[in-house]
């Protein structure tokens, strides 16, 4: 068991952004939520998955939808408020422990953001290692854990329950809700036993972030460090010279174009998360390795929301957990089922 302390959060705020690998969404707000969750309750305890009593009702949390409505559309913490109250009536108990349903940006950060609130601990796990656009990418889903029960809520509080017996089409219909929502919902899912986390979970995320955000902090060599802490691979350098960006289906989808002192044109093609990066023409990198677009000097990580002409920026790449370049794991986050006319590449 640890404790996470105010003075964890913004190493882990640039560590989760990293492993967004563009997508989760800005953790600015987040950390300033989570600071006061901290002055007004103390320091958030972190469990670690092996803690777990087998029948401990384990729920992860995240927000759902695009990222640039976020930016504008702030949660009221209504949200999951309605979304706690649901489950309770639905399993007759309260949660004993919450977790986050990705580590990438702001969703690093749900859980500690209510945790003070609810009087629950954290589990220091998630489902990806990183971030994903879609709700049944996910660790719990290719280990056969039902999706749901799910419930969703908006800043207003209003709720929904959804029951299915299939993750996409939960993913599907909590899609359109979120729409419906304004392209952004609180969600709880994957609701398990303590037993099925141990098994599922992917283990030791919030840490990881916390470290790699430690690794670009107070040194002049950021990118440096971060790669060798991550075995990653700086894949390209530029200036952003063009950005095409839309919200469609409850996602940001776009492209941003970067060209170097050469005139190479980079380009990174996302859905929410950066899927694929082409150097002049050529496929470079793709889904699922994490491809990370970084403020050059500071080495912070752009989320995709903000990206912006003229910035100076490196892209760089590193392996996501093993699970996703399996027959399974490719077939629900590989480039093809992005729509993308390639197989998985890697850099590394």
């Amino acid at each position: 068991m640890q404790k996470i302390t105010e003075n964890m959060l913004e190493s882990l705020a640039l560590g989760s952004a990293i492993l967004g690998s563009g997508g989760g969404g800005s953790p600015y707000l987040d950390v300033l939520v989570t600071r006061e969750q901290i002055g007004r309750h103390g320091p958030i305890t972190l469990l670690s998955v092996d803690e777990l009593h087998y029948d401990d009702l384990v729920v992860p949390v995240a927000f759902m939808g695009a990222p640039l409505v976020a930016l504008e559309k702030l949660p009221s913490g209504k949200e999951f408020q309605a979304i706690f109250n649901s489950i309770e009536r639905f399993f007759g108990r309260k949660p004993t422990a919450i977790m986050p349903a990705e580590i990438g940006g702001s969703n690093a950060f749900t859980p500690l953001t209510i945790a003070g609130m609810l009087q629950v601990p954290v589990l220091d796990a998630d489902s990806i290692g990183r971030a994903f656009p879609e709700v049944h990418m996910s660790s719990f889903n290719i280990h056969g854990i039902t999706a749901t029960p799910a419930f969703l809520s908006d800043e207003h509080g209003n709720a929904v329950t959804l029951e299915t017996d299939s993750a996409l089409t939960m993913e599907h219909l909590a899609r359109q809700i979120t729409i419906a929502f304004g392209s952004n919902a609180a969600l709880a899912a994957y609701i398990m036993t303590g037993a099925q986390a141990q098994k599922a979970a992917i283990k030791g995320s919030i840490t990881r972030a916390i470290n790699l955000g430690n690794a670009i902090q107070h040194t002049k060599t950021p990118i440096e460090n971060l790669l060798h802490t991550t075995q990653g691979k700086l894949l390209a350098q530029g200036t952003i010279k063009h950005v095409d960006q839309a919200v469609e289906r409850g996602f940001l989808v776009g492209t941003t174009t970067i060209v170097d002192k050469e005139g190479n044109q980079t380009l990174v093609s996302y859905q929410n998360e950066n899927l694929m990066v082409t150097i002049n023409g050529r496929v470079i990198a793709t889904t699922p390795d994490v491809i990370a677009v970084l403020d050059t000097t500071t080495g912070r990580a752009i989320t995709t929301e903000m990206l912006t002409y003229g910035l100076q920026v490196s892209i760089i790449t590193f392996y996501s957990d093993p699970l996703w370049t399996t027959k399974k794991g490719l077939a629900l986050t590989g480039p093809r089922y992005f729509g993308y006319d390639t197989d998985y590449t890697s850099a590394l």
